[in-house]
Parts: structure tokens; C-alpha cells; sequence
């Protein structure tokens, strides 16, 4: 027993890779190459895949042929891209928004109104989704107007938190409330 693991720590001297040396490395984390294979740290299987970054970050999460890619729904489902954007359904390789309900189960939804699915996105649709808003509430981006919540009047903007601290009470371009004579020179 004694000469087994001599033999292995001198093998561990000489360049010996094993699982436990992959997975300490950075090729682990970003790329899913966990497992020790012929001297070389490789992505073998499933597993080593939902270690990396890309399973996290763009939903590639199984292994096929040494590499990690999306193979179904469940990969996106894995992925910030749902968690965070929506992005739950698998369409021709990419992590798309398919459903009202996965927009609405996002952090964006609550923060933003981004909570139907149009086009492959999480988009605000209706008013009645961004009056719910912090964005609403805060900064009078009330009304859903090209598939964001942005101030549609000045009464938007009056009702606002903000209006109230920074005196920012009227509508300017691109939906944001600014202050009054801001308002009048565009």
C-alpha cells in the first residue's frame, strides 16, 4: 500500500493529471474541461459541462463530442438567460423568451415590465404590466410604448417618486421624465 501511494505522489511530481487537478483549473470553470483523460483535462461528460461557466451563462450544458452545447430546453432552463431574461425555450440553438409565464418569473419583469414573451424577448406589452414597476413608481415609466415601460405623458412622470425628489415632473423624448424647462427647449 505504502509503495502505491509513493508511486502515485511521484507521478503527481512528473506531470500526472487527475480529475481533482482538472477541476481545480481555470479550463473547468469556463470551458467544462473537468475530467482527466490520457494526460489531458477534457470535457467528458454531462457533468462537467454544468460545472462551467458556459451552462451558467449561455446554457450549454451538455456534452457532445468534447464539447458543451444546448441540446434542449432544459439546458436554457439552467442558464441566466431564463433566470434573469426569460430565455427558457430552445429555438433553432439559442435560448429564446416562447412563454408569457417564464418573463414573468424574471427579476426584469418586476424591476421593468418585461413580462411578455414577443419575438424570442421579454417586452413590456401592456400598460397594466409596467404600473407595477419599480420603474413606475420611481421614475414614471408607466405605459408599455415599443415594448418598453416609458413615461407616455406628464402625468406619468407626476406620479413619480422621483418628480417629488428631483423635480423631474414632464415628459422629454424617449419616455423619460425631466425637469420643466428641460421640457420646454426640446
Amino acid at each position: 500500500m505504502r509503495f502505491i501511494v509513493t508511486l502515485c505522489s511521484l507521478i503527481t511530481l512528473i506531470g500526472c493529471v487527475t480529475d481533482q487537478h482538472c477541476i481545480k483549473q481555470p479550463a473547468c470553470r469556463e470551458e467544462g474541461k473537468c475530467s482527466a483523460v490520457d494526460g489531458e483535462c477534457i470535457i467528458k461528460d454531462d457533468n462537467d459541462c454544468k460545472r462551467s461557466w458556459l451552462c451558467l451563462a449561455e446554457g450549454k450544458c451538455s456534452a457532445v463530442g468534447g464539447e458543451c452545447i444546448m441540446k434542449d430546453d432544459s439546458d436554457c432552463k439552467r442558464s441566466w438567460l431564463c433566470s434573469t431574461g426569460g430565455k427558457c425555450s430552445m429555438i433553432n440553438g439559442e435560448c429564446k423568451a416562447t412563454r408569457d409565464s417564464d418573463c414573468e418569473s424574471t427579476m426584469r419583469y418586476h424591476e421593468s415590465g418585461f413580462c411578455s414573451a414577443i419575438d424570442g424577448v421579454c417586452k413590456a406589452k401592456k400598460d397594466h404590466d409596467c404600473k407595477k414597476t419599480f420603474v413606475c413608481k420611481f421614475y414614471g415609466q408607466c405605459s408599455a410604448i415599443n415594448g418598453f415601460c416609458q413615461a407616455a405623458d406628464s402625468d406619468d412622470c407626476k406620479d413619480s417618486v422621483h418628480c417629488r425628489l428631483a423635480g423631474e415632473c414632464f415628459v422629454g423624448r424617449g419616455g423619460h421624465c425631466v425637469r420643466e424647462n428641460s421640457y420646454r427647449r426640446k
